[in-house]
């Protein structure tokens, strides 16, 4: 009996690995719809997920590179209102940086030498002509913004201002830094831009400016 069996098992492992031998479905079958499904949904999350971080790390990245856009404009106002840079009249004034939009600011330089920027010296395309205030507008787009304008004299730190002005005046590198809560000018000692991408991402960046004139961006 025992012999039989041993022979019967045989039989079956031969004809097995015989050729031409076909298995039944049951025995060559794939995947399952279920596990189909399951495999879909983890390839669908892990997808997710390195779009999600993807999408965040490009913002992070363009805010920052905004940020320093702006405290390179800071910088060439330094750089122009201390130097030997002229204007048109061929005379020395004061260059300076004006903020009061969340898509723009501008690079002015101080003509009438009273400290603030001549705001009809530009319109929404850019400097008008034959006003000469207006040197130059720089655009923010991609949807990020400046979302927040702050100003500080000694321990109060002001960030209701809806228009910020800083001017370099040679031979000084300290800025002259002029903030306003309403329609009249308030100055400062020290000043910070903060810049924002757009959502979901949401990202932060600030720009300081100090009473000694140095320029940096927050991490």
């Amino acid at each position: 009996m025992e012999h039989t069996t041993y022979k019967a098992k045989h039989k079956a492992i031969t004809m097995l690995h015989a050729p031409g031998y076909v298995l039944h479905d049951s025995a060559r079958r794939g995947f399952t719809l279920i596990e189909l499904m399951v495999s879909m949904a983890i390839f669908l999350i892990i997808t997710s997920v390195v779009m999600v971080s993807q999408s965040r790390f490009g913002g992070s990245i363009l805010i920052t590179n905004l940020a320093y856009d702006v405290a390179l404009g800071i910088r060439q106002a330094q750089v122009y209102g201390t130097s030997m840079k002229q204007n048109s009249a061929n005379t020395f004034k004061g260059y300076g940086v004006y903020f009061a939009s969340t898509d723009r600011f501008v690079l002015f330089v101080d003509l009438d030498d009273n400290g603030l920027y001549n705001t009809n010296s530009h319109d929404s395309e850019g400097c008008n002509p034959g006003i000469t205030e207006c040197v130059s507008v720089f655009k923010i787009e991609k949807g990020n913004a400046i979302t927040q304008l702050c100003a500080t004299v000694g321990l109060v730190n002001e960030c209701s201002i809806n228009r910020l002005e800083i001017l370099f005046h040679r031979p000084d590198p300290e800025p002259t830094i002029a903030g306003f809560v309403g329609g009249t000018p308030v100055f400062y000692q020290a000043a910070s831009i903060t810049v924002t991408s757009p959502a979901p991402q949401s990202v932060s960046k600030t720009v300081n400016v100090l009473a000694s004139g140095q320029i940096s961006v927050q991490q």
